[in-house]
């Protein structure tokens, strides 16, 4: 019982830290929003090419259709939590990156 109740705390700190800042609270809209921001960290740290399609093959819990989660991750880029950069092995590919504050917030999740 310890463990559920230590799984329950750590997950409460996870949620506080993501909600506590505006760039990254958005990610907490949807049921998959906490999954695609581990994801986008960790495509970030092994310098991955992860355009839209990539990223959304990855997902593995509550997946949603493809249109809406092209929405969210544009509602993410407006809400200042994501970015699109050009990729550099192909031009005509954006690719996904946490915004820097996200990222701040995704390091801080490391800890």
């Amino acid at each position: 019982m310890s463990k559920l109740i230590n799984y329950f705390k750590i997950m409460d700190n996870i949620i506080d830290v993501i909600g506590s800042e505006s760039s990254t609270r958005y990610f907490l809209s949807k049921s998959y929003g906490i999954e695609l921001m581990l994801l986008l960290a960790e495509f970030e740290k092994n310098n991955a090419d992860n355009g839209i399609e990539d990223t959304y093959d990855r997902i593995k819990f509550y997946k949603p259709r493809r249109a809406a989660f092209s929405s969210f991750c544009n509602d993410l880029e407006v809400n200042g939590s994501i970015k699109y950069i050009e990729s550099s092995k192909k031009k005509s590919k954006k690719i996904i990156r946490l915004s820097e504050r996200s990222k701040e917030i995704a390091n801080k999740l490391r800890r």
